[in-house]
């Protein structure tokens, strides 16, 4: 138990969301939380407009957009975990960084919110840094003909050292609770790679394809398979387990279970995306759309994005906020998709 705390003292220590709470009294720490969980919620509806509109979204749809994602369905899926909500107000500025070096070379937003991150909740900064980094060189590729030579190879250089010095930035806080965290019996549980290995030496390549594609966490919850379908059509009812799926599986269901709900205009919205996309042949938009349905479906991606110690569905807020900003675009592309006996 005492691992625990000290587990989750890290948490807390730096949290710029959490350190106004302690200058009240004790007895109104749940309304404090509250309220801070409101301004937190708030937060995030502002840097993702200013997200989406770094992107090119209209005015009007991204504050439409930016309202939905102050309330999707991941938010509302953690409410119970207090340290967990913030990361929707971070997560989107470390991919506003890496845009922001993309497009014109300023590392700044990109080396400070990794740092953020890192001291606020280090639980997300593994999956943010791997996510992070995906992105970075999806979108690389993406824009690689709008740069020089010269140019791509001075932000390539660019995009590494944020990384690196924001991670640097928030070592005092992240080396000593990676410590804490690998002392912790679950940490001592975690038997992923080990059981990969060990299929490797014994040549069962059929139980390592299964295992890497096909198991989750055991064969009796082949089920877990359809949560991201459930969790992106139906609103999220509790944070206890997927709409459609309430399974007595308790913790172990809690942690692979998640929400990618985003509200039914933005669902419409994200499917004249991929219409349009087609119609104009951008099929960089394809492949992603393609790699991140790979991820959901695939149990590997839920141990991967955790740095292989558990399998949990808490890394969805990462295809949330692609998702959202692709399903924007569509938005603001519908009129080129109406027919002509319609104009």
């Amino acid at each position: 138990m005492g691992k625990h705390v000290l587990n989750n003292s890290f948490y807390y220590l730096f949290d710029p969301f959490f350190i106004p709470v302690l200058f009240f009294p004790r007895a109104w720490l749940p309304q404090i939380m509250a309220i801070m969980l409101i301004v937190k919620m708030v937060t995030a509806a502002f840097i993702f407009r200013g997200f989406l509109k770094y992107m090119g979204i209209s005015e009007k749809t991204a504050r439409l957009f930016s309202i939905a994602y102050g309330f999707i369905g991941w938010t509302s899926f953690y409410l119970w975990y207090n340290h967990f909500t913030e990361i929707a107000v971070i997560v989107p500025l470390v991919l506003f960084g890496i845009e922001m070096v993309l497009k014109k070379g300023q590392p700044w937003l990109l080396v400070s919110s990794i740092a953020i991150l890192g001291i606020t909740n280090y639980f997300f900064l593994v999956s943010a840094c791997f996510f992070g980094v995906m992105y970075a060189l999806f979108r690389y590729f993406q824009t690689l003909k709008t740069r020089k030579l010269k140019q791509n190879l001075i932000y390539l250089g660019i995009g590494i050292l944020s990384f690196t010095v924001g991670l640097m930035i928030c070592s005092l806080v992240v080396i000593p609770g990676l410590i804490t965290a690998a002392s912790s019996q679950r940490s001592e549980d975690s038997t992923y790679l080990s059981d990969l290995n060990e299929l490797i030496s014994s040549n069962d390549y059929a139980g390592f394809f299964n295992k890497i594609f096909f198991n989750w966490d055991d064969n009796n919850y082949q089920f877990r398979a359809f949560y991201p379908l459930a969790s992106f059509f139906f609103p999220t009812t509790s944070n206890r387990y997927v709409t459609l799926f309430p399974t007595s599986g308790g913790w172990g269901d809690l942690n692979w279970a998640s929400s990618l709900f985003i509200y039914s205009p933005m669902m419409i919205s994200f499917f004249l995306s991929i219409i349009n996309s087609i119609k104009k042949h951008k099929w960089s938009h394809l492949i992603a759309i393609s790699l991140c349905l790979i991820m959901l479906f695939t149990p590997f991606f839920y141990y991967f994005f955790f740095a292989f110690s558990y399998g949990y569905g808490r890394w969805q807020i990462f295809i949330v906020i692609p998702l959202l900003l692709y399903a924007a675009m569509g938005f603001d592309s519908r009129s080129e998709l109406r027919p002509k006996s319609w104009t």
